[in-house]
């Protein structure tokens, strides 16, 4: 079975995708060396970059679990959804890295809401994989 080609502009946006999530678990590590808090709130937000960070490369990934468990992180809406909730979470502390971080996932959430049903899913007109099989035999 081979898959479909993937465009060009949606491996750009993976790739942007993944070094964002890097770039949370990075600065979720960077925030735990340099800033420690006795806060229970700031401690917490600080595992959660790390948390989202994962899940944002996951994401991306697109492994089995991911696609039985969390489907809806998958789909466009949730995953563009997800950023977005991503960036307004690190608008929170007064290191600059954390509002570039912010800034970029909220500019990569709404990007993939308003652009990504354009260019990176089927159209409704194309039949699927299975039934194009069929028509060839």
């Amino acid at each position: 079975m081979t898959s479909a080609p993937v465009p060009r502009q949606d491996c750009i946006l993976r790739i942007l995708c993944i070094l964002c999530g890097l770039c949370m678990i990075g600065n979720g590590v960077i925030l735990f060396i340099l800033y420690n808090s006795s806060l229970l709130f700031e401690t917490v937000l600080k595992v959660y970059y790390i948390i989202f960070g994962i899940i944002m490369i996951l994401i991306e990934l697109e492994p089995k679990f991911m696609k039985k468990y969390w489907r809806f992180l998958i789909q466009v809406f949730g995953k563009g959804l997800f950023y977005i909730f991503a960036g307004t979470m690190c608008i929170y502390g007064d290191f600059v890295l954390t509002y570039l971080l912010a800034s970029i996932n909220i500019i990569i959430g709404v990007f993939i809401l308003c652009c990504k049903p354009r260019y990176g899913q089927p159209q409704a007109s194309d039949p699927p994989e299975e039934n194009r099989k069929v028509n060839k035999k």
